[in-house]
């Protein structure tokens, strides 16, 4: 066989060792660890592959074992010695039986390693159980299933889970409160609670699931049903009730029905005569119906449940007050006929249950001209006083104006058909008047073009005899005055008496023209532009147009200078004011100033304005700054920083922005403000202009060289809408009006300076 396997390896059929000098033996060594297996030796010349010429080798087929390997603990004898295991160190363990990992500590067992069904731990309290080991899940089965000592509800590990739930039973009737919350116990907690939350009233013993159902209204055996409407009642529990279709408190004892309580058209008494008449309960009375209308008249009869004859009705019906007209009975309806048709005693108008589309409308006519107004009338049957059939009036105040009336010239609609006058094709044109054509506008027109209209048309006057309808100066013949100043306009005696459409002589202009209260001047005359507060009567009116403010009189006078004027407004006692007429287009009324040496200086301009005086040196500041102006759209402040000097040199205007209409309200929590050193603290700075710069600032942007201070305080509203008390000197108000301060600089100077403060408008 060795030299078969030796012949394999070599691919050659043999290898007699006759061929060489020094044959040597060789073992096989298939895992070639190089170790032979003993008893397989042979003698070769050349060593096979898978040979070794050590032999000893006891497992063949493990490279690991042989006499040259390292004994381990794995129960083989790796190192050939004829001894598995030896010498190495030997530990305890212990049966798994049940192959939950954990050791049985009644089992143990001595290797240096465990082996199958063998583990290193001793903690398994029932090697038989699978389920039970430490840390394993404890359940409700009176047995320690984690091993931890403790059984079922003596354990906190005990998995809720496997638990029966019980709930509170108050009531211990055997059914649990399902608004309670559930407690988990492997042990029986009854009759304290209860595994099933099916009781409805935990409070009440007898009720709960497996009770009868009774006729109480409640629900006794917890089924969500109750009385009737449960299956489970027992019949027995149930009323016999009585059919009582016409609802007269009698049943038809043939119509029954069984309930708890009773029903709607049902009654406990079964004696109805008829249930189709709620009148016929018990036997009653009846009346003869002579005229057939349902009411019956004269003795009734006695009771019964039916008629005595088919002409006879109940009594209960009401007794007929006519039973030979059929339609008059108690339920008729009363209508205007002067009769008592339902029988109440009460006829027509005085019957309060007159059918209305029996009765009239009347309307009223307070004119007496037979004709009444739509929108006043009344319902009824007999025509009161001063009302009528008729509703077309179109004037109930006036008897002249109805429909049959004519229509005439008198601006009415006299004939209510809502045309008027001319308008008006019905008009009776004897009532027009005669116009004549008055082309040139002078009042006097031309006899030979003539218009009959009831009103004066454009271009007719109401009077003939025009000179020369061409000449608005020349109507009809007139007197002619000496016209001195050649203003068109004539005065004094004329020269030549006597009426002519012609002059008289030369210079001279007709009387009907006017009258020139001026007869020098050629700029006063009849319809001269009229100058207001000049003391002058321009337009010959008697009368000097008054002047409501500075612009006023800067647009009725261009070119007036700046200087003191006397203003009338409305309903104020006239008063005289500076006006600038130059800066920013002039037309500036001063409203208040400070008390620094000017010609208004301090002054109240009026004794109907409000004044507030913030500070007793600034007496004038506030004088007339509310009734003189309202509705005011500009307001300027300027100052000076002493009264030599010629130029305001701060000069801020502010133009149209809501911040003025609220100027004048007076209202501190409309328009206060805290200007905050040139910043704006509560609100944006408004809007102003510089107007020795010309440069206009929009709200909210800073201006360099001064601004507003604004009143400490907005809650009271006794105060003025802005203050212009500034901080002062070192921000002592009362010092002098400081105002506008920039970096400590003062623009306006103290009062001792003779520091100026102005405030002015323009409407």
């Amino acid at each position: 066989m060795v030299a078969s396997l030796l012949a394999l390896f070599f691919g050659c059929p043999s290898n007699p060792v006759d061929d060489c000098t020094e044959p040597f033996q060789v073992f096989t060594d298939a895992d070639q660890d190089g170790w032979g297996v003993s008893g397989s030796g042979t003698l070769v010349c050349i060593q096979p592959q898978l040979t070794s010429t050590r032999a000893g080798d006891c497992d063949d087929a493990r490279f690991d074992v042989s006499p040259d390997g390292v004994e381990e603990c794995d129960g083989l004898d790796n190192d050939c010695s004829g001894e598995a295991d030896e010498d190495l160190f030997v530990n305890t363990f212990y049966l798994d039986e049940d192959g939950d990992t954990y050791g049985d500590p009644a089992s143990p067992v001595e290797a240096c390693a465990p082996g199958p069904g063998v583990v290193a731990n001793d903690v398994d309290c029932d090697d038989t159980n699978a389920l039970t080991f430490p840390g394993a899940g404890e359940f409700c089965d009176d047995q320690d299933n984690n091993c931890n000592g403790l059984v079922d509800d003596d354990d906190p590990f005990l998995d809720p889970e496997t638990t029966p739930d019980w709930y509170r039973d108050i009531d211990q009737d055997g059914a649990g409160d399902p608004n309670s919350t559930p407690v988990y116990s492997c042990a029986d907690l009854s009759p304290q609670a209860a595994p099933e939350p099916d009781d409805c009233d935990d409070g009440d013993p007898t009720r709960h699931p497996g009770v009868g159902e009774f006729c109480d209204g409640i629900d006794n055996d917890c089924d969500g049903l109750h009385d009737e409407s449960d299956p489970d009642l027992d019949p027995a529990e149930m009323i016999t009730f009585y059919a009582d279709v016409d609802n007269d408190g009698h049943g038809d004892p043939a119509v029954t029905t069984q309930a708890c309580t009773q029903p709607w058209f049902y009654v406990l008494i079964a004696d109805d005569c008829d249930d189709t008449e709620p009148l016929l309960g018990l036997p009653a009375p009846w009346l003869l119906d002579a005229d057939a209308d349902g009411y019956g008249a004269g003795p009734p009869s006695g009771n019964s449940c039916t008629p005595p004859t088919p002409s006879h009705v109940l009594l209960a019906y009401g007794v007929d007050c006519d039973d030979t007209d059929e339609d008059v009975f108690p339920t008729a309806d009363e209508v205007c006929n002067d009769i008592d048709d339902n029988c109440d005693d009460l006829i027509d108008d005085a019957d309060p249950l007159l059918d209305l589309n029996t009765a009239t409308d009347w309307y009223l006519d307070a004119d007496g001209d037979s004709f009444g107004l739509l929108t006043d009338f009344v319902t009824v049957c007999e025509a009161p006083a001063g009302r009528v059939v008729d509703r077309d009036d179109c004037n109930d105040g006036n008897p002249n104006i109805h429909p049959d009336a004519t229509e005439i010239c008198n601006g009415s609609d006299d004939d209510c058909d809502a045309s008027i006058d001319d308008e008006d094709d019905s008009l009776d044109e004897s009532t027009q008047l005669t116009w004549y054509a008055d082309l040139d506008g002078d009042g006097a027109g031309d006899e030979s073009s003539e218009l009959l209209a009831c009103s004066q048309p454009d271009f007719y006057a109401a009077v003939a005899g025009d000179c020369d309808d061409t000449d608005p100066d020349l109507g009809a013949p007139t007197t002619w005055l000496n016209d001195t100043d050649s203003d068109g306009y004539g005065a004094g005696a004329p020269p030549v008496p006597g009426l002519s459409c012609l002059p008289t002589s030369p210079g001279t202009v007709p009387a009907s023209a006017g009258i020139d209260c001026a007869p020098s001047d050629p700029d006063r005359y009849p319809g001269a532009l009229e100058t207001c507060g000049d003391d002058v009567d321009q337009d010959c009116d008697s009368d000097d147009l008054p002047c409501l403010s500075c612009l006023e009189q800067l647009e009725t006078n261009p070119g007036s200078p700046s200087g003191l004027y006397t203003l009338t407004p409305d309903g104020v006692t006239p008063f005289d004011v500076w006006c600038d007429m130059t800066t920013d287009g002039g037309g500036w009324t001063l409203v208040s100033s400070s008390t620094s040496p000017v010609d208004d200086a301090a002054v109240l301009y009026s004794n109907t304005l409000k004044s507030v005086t913030p500070g007793t040196t600034m007496a004038g500041v506030w004088d007339g700054m509310r009734d003189l102006i309202p509705g005011n759209s500009d307001v300027r402040f300027a100052c000076k920083t002493n009264f030599v000097d010629l130029n305001m040199k701060v000069d801020l205007t502010f133009y149209n922005v809501p911040w003025y209409d609220e100027f004048t309200t007076g209202l501190d929590s409309a328009s206060c403000f805290s200007e905050g050193e040139g910043a704006g603290a509560d609100t944006p700075i408004p809007s102003r202009r510089n107007n020795l710069t010309s440069v206009t600032l929009l709200e909210g942007d800073v201006y360099a060289g001064g601004f507003l201070e604004g009143e400490d305080t907005c809650g009271d509203v006794s105060d003025f809408t802005v203050d212009f008390d500034d901080r002062g000197n070192g921000g002592n108000p009362s010092d002098g009006t400081d105002w506008g301060e920039s970096g400590g600089t003062k623009k306006c100077g103290n009062s001792g300076q003779g520091g100026a403060f102005f405030v002015f408008v323009r409407e």
